[in-house]
């Protein structure tokens, strides 16, 4: 029984404690000092069992604050704070949550910049953490050359993990809202738009293309679609023959990983055998409750795009022509996933691919490829657009942005209006009819001689520094 007062409240009272030290000799020698204790009774819990907390302290006074203070947050908040929770399991709860609410490629970043930038912390109790133990794991992501997205990531991540330990009420002040962190608004990302000499020159970079090749530069540049999304666009949604052609953009191409359902690794091992999680035979996809998605082949699935739902993407007259082109060009190639564009051998295009390409590109169009991005294609319809004084709310639908004003939400918008704010583009752009691919398709030696010279060119890069050269090299 805890010690008490007349009053019946608690009262400190001293104890012996006794520890061991190393003496002059390096023999332990046993110590005890006097120390004083006092337990705080909380009630039975729900199985009826008697619940305390115990204070300790070198003086009366030490032990009468912390019972003050106990008494002060259990009258605040019911209960008292868990000084035994660790950062990592609430690390572990986080991304149990994630992995069932977030696509897996968020979920994948977020496991990536939790494990790596809070390794150090994670047997730190949740209680001890303040502002400036946060702001250290952020400034060691600065220190590793992060960006500021990634940063802005780690701080969500970190405030979420915190939040959650409010709701359990283990901590009273979530110490991530004491870092300041500065908005993606505020800070120069480095993107910038396609000026209209730029995009001109892309353009005519095109023009010696034969149209199977050209025609995915015209499509990213006078749709603004995301680079996934053109990736998983499929023929059954390009309506050219309509009175206003458009596309209904459905889908995003993604890579999404399967695991393991053999269940829980037994010394080291799946108990399936394998290492792969491809290869258990019973893998499952690494998606949250309810994703929709489609499989292709391998990992590559066509899943919801970014903005959550459909939209419709209407399309100029330039752009459908190049593409009536390049449907004819390509109508005798496999497509056993109804892709739009596709490789020669039915197979999805895929994203290193189509960066590689989108590269020479702006290599040919006289840019440096260093220093620019595909995706700043998107900053260019959104810029000309908005330029031509064409309605917001158009733009947002159209590009698919989800940041749209509260005013906004009860405005809606015709075909009309979405055709008349992409024609902004070639209308800046003053671009004639006259000017579209006019390429000829490649002959079967020219593919064979393509191919010869990016084999070699692969054989080059391989006998680089550190490359493994041929025994008939060595010689």
């Amino acid at each position: 029984m805890p010690k008490q007062r007349g009053t019946g409240a608690a009262k400190p009272y001293t104890y012996w404690a006794t520890y061991t030290v190393r003496g002059k000799d390096g023999s332990p020698e046993r110590k005890r000092v006097q120390r004083w204790k006092v337990q705080l009774d909380l009630g039975p819990d729900a199985e009826g069992v008697r619940r305390r907390r115990t204070f300790t302290g070198k003086t009366s006074k030490e032990v009468k604050d912390k019972l003050k203070a106990a008494r002060e947050e259990l009258r605040d908040t019911g209960t008292l704070s868990d000084r035994s929770a660790r950062l990592s399991s609430y690390v572990d709860l986080f991304l149990d949550r994630a992995r069932q609410r977030v696509a897996p490629k968020t979920y994948g970043a977020y496991r990536a910049c939790v494990t790596k930038y809070c390794k150090d912390w994670m047997g730190v109790r949740m209680t001890d953490f303040v502002p400036t133990t946060i702001q250290r794991i952020l400034d060691k992501a600065r220190e590793d050359g992060r960006s500021v997205s990634y940063r802005h990531q780690l701080w969500t991540c970190l405030d979420q993990i915190f939040d959650m330990a409010m709701g359990d009420r283990v901590i009273r002040i979530n110490p991530v809202k004491g870092v300041k962190v500065r908005g993606l608004s505020e800070v120069q990302t480095g993107r910038r738009a396609f000026s209209v000499p730029e995009l001109k020159s892309m353009l005519m970079a095109t023009l010696d293309m034969p149209p199977s090749e050209g025609a995915i530069w015209w499509w990213r540049l006078f749709t603004g679609m995301r680079q996934s999304e053109i990736l998983g666009a499929q023929i059954k949604y390009l309506h050219l023959d309509d009175e206003q052609p458009w596309y209904e953009l459905r889908h995003s191409l993604a890579d999404i990983p399967r695991e393991h359902g053999c269940g829980p690794k037994e010394d080291g091992a799946w108990p399936c055998g394998h290492h792969y999680a491809a290869r258990c035979p019973k893998a499952r996809w690494r998606v949250p409750d309810g994703y929709t998605m489609e499989h292709l082949e391998g990992r590559l699935c066509l899943v919801t795009p970014k903005s959550g739902q459909a939209r419709p993407v209407p399309l100029v007259p330039q752009l459908v022509e190049v593409m009536r082109r390049y449907s004819k060009a390509t109508r005798d190639w496999p497509n056993p996933h109804g892709l739009i564009f596709r490789n020669r051998d039915g197979s999805p295009r895929l994203w290193a691919t189509d960066t590689a390409e989108f590269k020479a590109l702006l290599e040919k169009a006289g840019m440096d490829p260093a220093e620019r991005t595909g995706h700043e294609t998107r900053y260019s319809a959104v810029t000309l657009m908005r330029k031509a004084g064409k309605d917001t709310k158009a733009i947002e639908e159209m590009i698919g942005h989800t940041s749209v004003k509260v005013d906004d939400i009860y405005t809606t918008i015709d075909s009309e209006q979405r055709a008349d704010a992409v024609k902004a583009i070639p209308d800046a752009l003053r671009l004639p009819m006259s000017l579209l691919p006019a390429g000829s398709e490649p002959t079967s030696k020219q593919l064979e001689e393509e191919e010869r010279r990016r084999h070699e060119d692969w054989v080059r890069s391989r006998k680089g520094v550190g490359g493994r050269k041929s025994r008939k090299d060595k010689a």
